[in-house]
């Protein structure tokens, strides 16, 4: 039988609306939401269905609003099918996801994934405020474009500057810099045994 990962998002996969048609739909997404809010002391329910953007964007939101979603979407998927869930063996996370992760296979609990993301993100807000920084996500780019823009940025500190995507809209990242990627040991979660996460 193969191998089943599942690899859960970051920080930027938000949307307001987001979990909005699965609370709709099923009654284990009004639970998951309404122990959330209880969780956490606020209303993220509305905030991940209202907005706005500005306040579900914020770290302190988003990143609990990323793990509920997902511990819901999961919930759907282990109702219609649940025999994917089962033999799902490994699972993965970029940055946030890898908390989604452990959730997913037991290593933390659902409440105190929630609590545990929510004062991660107070503490990169925090970070951030104390020091002037800025963070890019570099898609479709060679290495070589790559460390261009790093040198730019060192001689310059044009963190901020903008390539347009159109300059690179058909680039691929090559083979040594997709391996460098991936160097062993950061996946945070992953195993080989059963997960325990749907209780």
């Amino acid at each position: 039988m193969a191998n089943t990962a599942f690899l859960f998002p970051g920080q930027g996969a938000q949307a307001v609306g987001m979990g909005q048609q699965l609370f709709d739909e099923m009654p284990a997404a009004k639970t998951r939401f309404a122990e959330a809010n209880e969780i956490l002391g606020y209303d993220l329910q509305e905030i991940c269905f209202a907005g706005p953007a500005e306040t579900l964007n914020a770290t302190e939101h988003s990143q609990p609003a990323l793990l509920l979603t997902s511990m819901v979407a999961l919930d759907w998927l282990n109702l219609h099918e649940p025999e994917l869930v089962e033999q799902c063996d490994r699972a993965a996370g970029l940055s946030l996801g890898e908390y989604t992760a452990m959730v997913f296979a037991g290593a933390l609990s659902f409440e105190d994934g929630l609590k545990l993301v929510r004062e991660r993100g107070l503490a990169m807000q925090a970070a951030a405020d104390a020091q002037p920084s800025g963070v890019v996500s570099i898609l479709g780019l060679d290495a070589e474009q790559v460390n261009g823009l790093c040198d730019a940025a060192r001689q310059d500190g044009d963190v901020g500057r903008q390539v347009p995507t159109e300059e690179h809209e058909n680039a691929r990242l090559p083979q040594e810099a997709r391996a460098a990627a991936h160097r062993p040991g950061e996946l945070a979660a992953s195993a080989s045994v059963p997960f325990p996460w749907y209780r």
